[in-house]
């Protein structure tokens, strides 16, 4: 009976009171919020990957273009350099964007803005109403010197007073006149610090410190007068003359040696009444003269002259190995954090005028004493070829602009290229250990030190036999050959250089490189750290080097 009345129900009627229909029912209403629920998933992942994207875009642009900038001024080439990389990380159609904008400007502190939009279709949201995100960001960045060291270590030596060109007339060049062209590499040298200078000012922050050190070297570095009595040698031998006086006759010949105690034959001698005997020199007296100067017998006829120290100096005691990896111990001369505590280990004023070379009557190098009489005109006996000290190195210290422009003004060129005194000595000015730890390792406002050595020659590095150098003169007091021989001197200073350059970057100084006005060797571009060797074929060169140098230096960093 029930069956029946219900056969006579209505189709609706019997569908709405059907259980087993209401499935179907439920599931078609429940599609419509679902799908907005999916869909607006779905889009709205979108929008954020999208606006993330470009968020990206707009800060690797604005960076890219500040560090483009050499000023305060976005010019169009470095806001088409913001261009390029907001393009590269977000192209046109990126996750079916339109309408993409992209703008860079810089305001009157060199601070890069950057904006950009674009339209983002939806997909599924769209059969909601909603058919598309309009995208905005923005972005900014700015450079700005935090706590920075550099030290400026300047190959100086007698090439740099050529004319940039570098075409048959070069005064100066090799002669050590002090004969500089208008447009010679050394006047190049000084404009291209100064503007140097400029740019790391106007990226300094106020709360920072920023640090200027010089060292320049040829072969030689005058670095004396920085060093506490205590670090120098209380004597020294010397390769020197000695007068010798006949009783009878008085001055009547000249020993040439080396000036040391205990050497049979040695320079000791009797000298006229009241003049005291003399070997290795004593220098305790040079060391307390108010001038440097200390009185040695080797003028004319044994005279008594004046020697003064212009603070160039000799190396602490080496090893004349062929190999330095790893440094050997007692290669002195390449730890730049040495202190000395010995003898040995201490520094040696350069007495250039109180040192002669050494001739048998031949001609030949000895290194036997050998005596000769003042007037024997076939043997050659003349004090040492360039009578070389650089100017004084300057240890880091807050510079103002015209103290700069004073100190680089005041460099001169002469002299041979020794690249590894150079850098040794630029390393040991600015590592944070060593002699100058105490004002090396901390800043006023305890934050961390950035250091650069920033190295610049215009030459092959080229030992000379016969200069008197850091290592004294090699035929005589083989510190760095077996057999004092121009081969062995060329790979040994090699070795060196490279050993100071890698001591450098082990105490994380930076290593910038510039080839100025010569090739950029292998040499030099495995002295740099990765990626900071720079050629530079003349002064404009120079300057964007180290222009490039300058913004690479300053600390990049987004603002917004």
């Amino acid at each position: 009976m029930g069956q029946e009345k219900q056969a006579n129900m209505p189709f609706m009627r019997r569908l709405l009171r059907d259980k087993t229909a209401n499935t179907l029912a439920i599931s078609a209403a429940a599609l419509v919020p679902l799908m907005a629920m999916v869909g607006g998933g779905v889009d709205a992942s979108r929008y954020y990957m999208a606006a993330a994207r470009m968020q990206s875009a707009c800060d690797a642009g604005a960076l890219a273009a500040r560090k483009a900038m050499t000023g305060i001024v976005l010019t169009t080439a470095n806001q088409q350099v913001g261009f390029n990389f907001f393009d590269q990380n977000f192209s046109d159609g990126t996750f079916g964007v339109t309408n993409r904008t992209r703008n860079y400007t810089a305001n009157n502190s060199g601070v890069v803005t950057g904006t950009a939009t674009g339209v983002l279709p939806t997909t599924i949201m769209a059969a909601f109403g909603y058919n598309q995100f309009n995208l905005s960001v923005t972005c900014s960045a700015d450079q700005n010197i935090s706590n920075t060291d550099i030290m400026f270590v300047l190959d100086v030596t007698g090439s740099m007073n050529c004319p940039e060109d570098r075409v048959d007339n070069c005064p100066g060049g090799g002669n050590n006149n002090n004969s500089e062209a208008s447009n010679s590499l050394i006047v190049g040298l000084r404009a291209a610090v100064v503007s140097f200078y400029d740019s790391i000012a106007l990226t300094a922050s106020t709360a920072s410190r920023v640090r200027y050190g010089f060292m320049p070297y040829s072969n030689a570095v005058n670095v004396g007068f920085d060093l506490p009595v205590s670090y120098l040698a209380s004597s020294h031998s010397y390769q020197s003359r000695v007068p010798i006086f006949n009783s009878n006759a008085g001055f009547s010949q000249y020993r040439y040696c080396l000036v040391t105690t205990g050497v049979a034959n040695n320079c000791s001698y009797t000298p006229a009444t009241g003049l005291p005997g003399w070997g290795s020199v004593n220098l305790s007296t040079l060391y307390t003269n108010a001038n440097k100067q200390i009185q040695m017998p080797t003028g004319t006829n044994g005279t008594w002259e004046t020697i003064t120290w212009r603070g160039c100096i000799e190396e602490a005691s080496t090893t004349n190995a062929s190999s330095f990896n790893p440094v050997p111990t007692d290669a002195n001369d390449l730890n730049i954090n040495l202190i000395p505590t010995t003898e040995a280990q201490r520094w040696k004023p350069m007495l250039n005028r109180a040192v002669w070379m050494r001739f048998n009557s031949d001609g030949d190098i000895t290194r036997n004493n050998v005596t000769k009489a003042a007037d024997e005109p076939t043997w050659r006996a003349d004090r040492t070829g360039w009578d070389v000290c650089v100017p004084r190195a300057r240890k880091l210290q807050v510079m103002t602009k015209a103290e700069v422009q004073t100190y680089v003004n005041g460099l001169v060129a002469l002299g041979g290229t020794y690249h590894d005194i150079g850098m040794i000595w630029g390393a040991r000015y600015l590592s944070p250990r060593g002699i100058f730890a105490s004002e090396n390792q901390t800043a006023p406002n305890g934050q961390a030190i950035s250091r650069h050595i920033v190295f610049m020659t215009d030459g092959l590095l080229a030992p000379n036999r016969f200069s008197y150098t850091p290592y004294g003169i090699e035929p005589w007091d083989r510190r760095i050959t077996t057999n004092g021989g121009q081969d062995q001197m060329n790979a040994r200073h090699e070795a060196r250089f490279q050993a100071a350059c890698a001591a450098a970057k082990a105490e994380n100084i930076t290593v910038w490189v510039v080839a100025f006005g010569t090739d950029l060797t292998t040499s030099l571009r495995n002295c740099a750290s990765p990626d900071r060797a720079f050629e530079a074929d003349n002064n404009a060169d120079l300057n964007n080097a180290f222009q490039r140098i300058a913004s690479q230096i300053a600390a990049l960093r987004l603002t917004s």
